[in-house]
């Protein structure tokens, strides 16, 4: 599926990012959680967008950015990990 290739691609930009930039930023969300979140967050970000409610905007960016990079920062807050490791 596209999706799958451009997010794979967007994690191994992100790896490249993070060793240079020094920052951790795990991936620590599975893919079908993040097709899901994708999903999800460009549709309230649209909603958002066209009845102009800039606080759902914002929360579907925030769901889209999460979609994209796999990273959950409450996930890693709790300690959980739903990606599967190779």
């Amino acid at each position: 599926m596209a999706t799958d290739t451009a997010i794979r691609g967007g994690q191994e930009q992100s790896s490249r990012g993070v060793a240079e930039s020094g920052k951790s930023c795990p991936v620590n969300v599975g893919m079908d959680e993040r097709h899901v979140t994708l999903v999800l967050g460009g549709m309230l970000t649209a909603m958002g967008l066209l009845r102009f409610r800039p606080l759902t905007a914002l929360l579907g960016g925030a769901l889209v950015y999460r979609g994209m990079t796999g990273h959950c920062t409450a996930y890693q807050a709790l300690g959980i990990d739903t990606n599967e490791h190779e």
